[in-house]
């Protein structure tokens, strides 16, 4: 343990100038459509969904936080879940389903 005027006392702040950090930002991206979405389906390609995947896994800076959005469904939103539990997206920590009924023309029998 160390000793001295800068040494830390268990349970005490830290008040060493050096250790402050500040703020730290973290980029989001809460309104983002995956390959398959109902409305907005720009993706191409032999393999949309492993082109998006690695997008979100090497970006710069890393993405963190995602919000999934679709129309009317979360199924989009499930599969990028069970991606991350089988170890795609290492760095992103929070995933939240964006379900959105707007600029959809639904009939009156299936409305909510």
């Amino acid at each position: 343990m160390s000793t001295g005027p800068n040494a830390a006392t268990p349970g005490a702040a830290n008040t060493d100038a050096s250790n402050f950090q500040g703020s730290v930002w973290h980029p989001w991206d809460q309104h983002i459509h995956v390959p398959g979405t109902i409305l907005n389906d720009k993706y191409t390609g032999t393999d949309p969904s492993e082109d998006w995947l690695l997008r979100i896994e090497n970006p710069n800076p890393r993405i963190r936080a995602l919000g999934i959005t679709d129309y009317l469904s979360v199924e989009l939103y499930e599969k990028v879940v069970a991606a991350k539990k089988a170890g795609r997206l290492p760095d992103v920590e929070l995933i939240n389903a964006r379900v959105s009924r707007t600029r959809l023309s639904v009939p009156r029998s299936v409305r909510f």
